[in-house]
């Protein structure tokens, strides 16, 4: 393994509880924000293409990055995570319930991770051999040991248990207002980092990991200010990119934002959205994690969908009316966020459509519609998308960043697969239920009124939109993203 590999695990300051704070890392400023199955990969992958700091800087060095030699121009560094068998990269979508919102053991001590070298955003490495995996993941363990509990350092020992003077507390409501958290403290062996069960990948080491290690961790960090400072980058020009899904649609995360960034941190938060055609979006999402598997065609799933959302509709006293929602009260309004919560289980495959009242959420919660971007799917790839990313997120768009978008979104549909559920292809299925399948008619009916309350309300409120039209509708044969 080489060399500037495992120093990361040693290259920590000698104050790592300092580097904790919030204010010492540079949390997420740029959302890709679902709803899932919107082309979120796509455009995560176009905004890290065109402006990581090799592209906007040049060059394969850090020295490269620094305010002087970069001329001051800003550019995104993703969250950066490392896995014991896999090594370090940039991932796109974070599992949104992993993070948001906060749950289990799980803290944002942990989300903003431990102190990396500024080194470690440069490029992408390659997974380490399986022969170097029990090395690689002791050096995981180690940065997150040192990090999280700086005074057992010198009697961290892999295969003992935790001592127990060492046990440190987590605190998930840390820097969120009390009134906004309810997620008890729970005893954690690293502050900085999330317990990670990685037996099973290494179950072939020599010698067997789980007889030689008692614990496992995984590393998710963004950028901490003191590096930056220390490479002469200015904090400033650094945005953080976060790719979860989870963010804009179903339960929104507007609170929690609103409520961990101060007004003028919150001003500089940037969101970008799919905009989906509501009925194919939600086939999409249910031939994604049910065509393959499950026995229940899409048409019972929809009905159930339907039935769901109608009755949180009708609680609200909103049912084929949901403008009524728009100006309700507070009280009724997060009444009726909570009906889909309690009714996500039946409802999440199917509800990423419901654009207006997601961005409502935001804008109830402070946020300005001129920080939102949204970008139809049938302009993704439009060769001008380059430019309006680098307009709305206010970053200089490099030379050659009209070509650093992938060619076309990710087609993730299999034609010759048969849904077990159907006996039919995934293509045949999507394209009878876009044309007279009743499910689908049911669908599109019951979303009609939520589309017109879109561009009226884009208009007011000054959102940005991307594309000829706000939806951007796709022939039934048509890529699934």
């Amino acid at each position: 393994m080489p060399d500037r590999v495992m120093a990361h695990a040693t290259s920590l300051t000698s104050d790592p509880a300092a580097a904790m704070h919030p204010r010492h890392a540079v949390m997420p400023t740029v959302f890709i924000a679902g709803p899932p199955k919107s082309a979120s990969t796509f455009l995560w992958a176009c905004v890290h293409s065109i402006f990581r700091p090799e592209s906007v800087c040049g060059g394969g060095s850090v020295e490269q990055w620094r305010d002087h030699d970069c001329g001051g121009r800003g550019f995104v560094l993703p969250f950066l995570e490392y896995a014991a068998w896999r090594g370090p990269g940039f991932h796109p979508e974070k599992e949104s319930k992993g993070w948001w919102p906060l749950g289990g053991a799980r803290s944002w001590r942990q989300f903003a991770g431990p102190r990396l070298p500024i080194r470690a955003w440069l490029g992408r490495w390659k997974s380490p051999l399986m022969h170097d995996a029990v090395r690689w993941h002791e050096s995981i363990d180690r940065m997150c040991m040192d990090s999280g509990a700086p005074r057992c350092a010198q009697r961290f020992n892999f295969s003992n248990v935790t001592d127990p003077s060492c046990v440190a507390t987590c605190d998930p409501c840390e820097w969120v207002p009390r009134e906004t958290c309810s997620t008890p403290p729970f005893p954690c062996a690293s502050r900085a980092c999330a317990p990670f069960g990685a037996g099973s990948k290494l179950a072939h080491a020599d010698p067997p990991y789980l007889e030689t290690h008692a614990r496992s961790f995984a590393v998710h960090a963004v950028v901490h200010r003191a590096e930056l400072a220390a490479a002469r980058i200015s904090a400033e020009r650094v945005l953080t990119l976060e790719g979860s899904p989870g963010v804009f649609c179903l339960a929104p995360r507007s609170r929690l934002l609103a409520a961990i960034a101060p007004p003028p941190a919150r001003a500089r938060l940037r969101f970008v959205v799919g905009l989906r055609d509501p009925t194919e979006l939600a086939f999409s999402y249910w031939a994604y994690l049910d065509g393959r598997r499950s026995k229940q065609t899409v048409d019972a799933h929809v009905a159930t969908a339907v039935d769901a959302l109608e009755a949180c509709d009708s609680a609200a006293d909103a049912r084929g009316q949901p403008g009524a929602l728009l100006g309700a009260a507070d009280e009724r309004w997060h009444s009726y966020f909570a009906c889909l919560r309690r009714a996500a289980p039946k409802i999440a495959k199917v509800s990423g459509g419901l654009y207006a009242l997601y961005l409502t959420h935001f804008l109830r919660e402070g946020f300005a519609g001129s920080q939102f971007l949204l970008v139809a799917s049938r302009a993704l790839g439009d060769a001008a998308l380059p430019a309006a990313l680098a307009d709305f997120l206010g970053l200089e768009l490099p030379p050659n960043g009209t070509r650093a978008c992938p060619a076309k979104a990710r087609n993730v549909m299999t034609t010759s697969a048969r849904l077990p559920a159907h006996n039919l292809t995934e293509a045949e299925v999507k394209a009878w239920f876009l044309g007279p399948s009743p499910a689908g008619a049911r669908l599109r009916a019951y979303f009609a009124p939520h589309e017109a309350l879109l561009p009226p309300l884009v208009k007011r409120e000054g959102v940005r939109v991307f594309g000829a039209t706000l939806y951007g509708r796709l022939k039934p044969q048509s890529t699934t993203f």
